[in-house]
């Protein structure tokens, strides 16, 4: 149990730290970015998330396809932040980390933001990302590694219903 702990963290902590990094490149006072203009640097704040959260995504997933198989729930977001990693907090920042030891549910304040992390770290030491809606889902300890492709099938379906995208 330890271990695993030990690994989701680090994994989280070595992902964050990457996002820390790419949002320094990409960040407000890049002059290639907005040409130094301090008012292009002022971004508008995300539209607030319409739909159920990861808490009830989870719940979904549990009552789908049943609670003692899905695992125990352990809420990571407070690593879920480019602040976690060091930085200032940032837009683009995940916000909320549920992991369970099937699946670990990533909710992002956009579509776009989910996008962008799963394109980012899809195949980042053999992980599975997948992205549905504003979440993605993510096989990245080594309790989730074992989980075959049919159950992760299972999973992204019962998630995409649970959104109305399936």
């Amino acid at each position: 149990m330890r271990i695993r702990r030990t690994v989701t963290a680090f994994t989280t902590t070595v992902l964050l730290a990457l996002t820390a990094a790419c949002s320094a490149a990409d960040g407000p006072g890049d002059p290639a970015g907005d040409g130094g203009d301090p008012a292009a640097s002022s971004p508008s704040p995300p539209p607030a998330p319409t739909g159920p959260g990861a808490g009830e995504v989870v719940e979904e997933l549990r009552s789908a396809l049943g609670e003692e198989e899905l695992g125990e729930v352990r809420d990571n977001s407070p690593a879920c932040s480019n602040q976690a990693a060091g930085g200032d907090p940032h837009e683009r920042d995940c916000t909320r980390l549920l992991v369970t030891d099937q699946v670990s549910v990533y909710e992002f304040p956009t579509v776009d933001v989910a996008a962008e992390w799963v394109n980012r770290y899809g195949e980042f030491h053999g992980e599975e990302w997948r992205e549905v809606g504003r979440f993605a889902l993510v096989w990245n300890t080594p309790e989730q590694a074992g989980v075959p492709a049919d159950r992760r099938d299972e999973i992204t379906e019962a998630v995409e219903h649970r959104l109305g995208e399936g």
